[in-house]
């Protein structure tokens, strides 16, 4: 029934793809660094753009890229080696592939943290990253499902939510693979179900659809797609969080945000960020941050 119900409803879908703003682009392995902090002001110049722009927070650098800070202002830059480096006011440095190429002024070389977890498309495969061919509902009823458009979620720690029917209190929730095998189906009155641990499998593609029990009238329903991130990426972006959430301040958490972010798991990177907020609450470009966070169309309903 559920395989029948998906292909009418992708037959009328629009097929999204999605790109986090600031997120590394179509070759992954071209950004080397992220700004994990910024106070003040700096800018950037890439290594093949004839200009400098503004630099901001969660801004990716690619090899080459040239930073030049204001004077009062600071930034600090992570590698995906894990290198990290402050850098003071007046400072000038150019990332290489690794770590810092070159450098002048008061440049400051942080403990590393472990590498990043790699940061892969999956529009053509069932890999995790931050981009993804996820169906977008165009006309459902039931809404602001999440899982959707473009997220990844953990196998073993899934919650699929959704935007509750006024004129209902029961639901039906059915998740597919890839190739239509319904893998679970559960009766909720709650718009927030846990996946049980060992039912996803890492690095797959799943479709999922909610449709009402006890509404009066016509049923409503929604149905999305996600993909679980594969076990190679979930065990380094453990250990990168395990050491980042040890350091708990707010720069380490803004950073395990944004890495989560690229790796599609928006749920995750908000509740990192919104940590991070509460750590640094005057930290203008954090709050920033987070509030175009809040406002991004991927935001999924709020947590009861």
């Amino acid at each position: 029934m559920m395989t029948i119900a998906r292909n009418l409803v992708i037959a009328s879908l629009l097929l999204t793809v999605v790109v986090p703003e600031d997120a590394p682009g179509q070759e992954a392995d071209s950004t080397v660094a992220v700004v994990s902090a910024l106070r003040g002001a700096a800018s950037v110049t890439g290594a093949r753009t004839p200009g400098a722009t503004p630099l901001r927070l969660f801004a990716w650098l690619s090899a080459g890229s040239t930073i030049e800070v204001a004077p009062g202002s600071r930034v600090t830059v992570v590698f995906s080696s894990g290198a990290r480096f402050e850098l003071g006011e007046g400072a000038k440095a150019v990332t290489g592939t690794r770590d810092l190429a070159s450098s002048v002024g008061p440049v400051r070389r942080l403990e590393a943290v472990p590498p990043f977890p790699r940061i892969s498309p999956i529009a053509d495969s069932a890999r995790a990253g931050p981009r993804s061919g996820a169906v977008r509902i165009r006309g459902g009823e039931l809404v602001n499902l999440y899982p959707d458009r473009g997220s990844a979620t953990l196998a073993e720690s899934t919650v699929l939510r959704f935007a509750p029917d006024p004129h209902a209190s029961r639901y039906a929730v059915e998740v597919q693979t890839e190739s239509g095998t319904r893998v679970l189906q559960v009766e909720t009155q709650s718009p927030a179900v846990v996946v049980s641990a060992g039912i996803l499998r890492p690095g797959a593609r799943y479709y999922w659809q909610v449709r009402t029990l006890d509404k009066t009238g016509q049923v409503a329903r929604g149905a999305a797609e996600f993909v679980t991130v594969s076990e190679e990426t979930a065990r380094a972006r453990a250990a990168l969080k395990a050491a980042l959430d040890a350091a708990g301040d707010a720069t380490s958490l803004a950073l395990a945000a944004e890495i989560d972010r690229s790796l599609g798991l928006h749920a995750e990177a908000r509740a990192q960020l919104r940590a991070a907020v509460a750590k640094a609450p005057d930290d203008v470009a954090l709050r920033r941050a987070y509030e175009r966070q809040q406002l991004s169309p991927d935001r999924q309903p709020r947590e009861e």
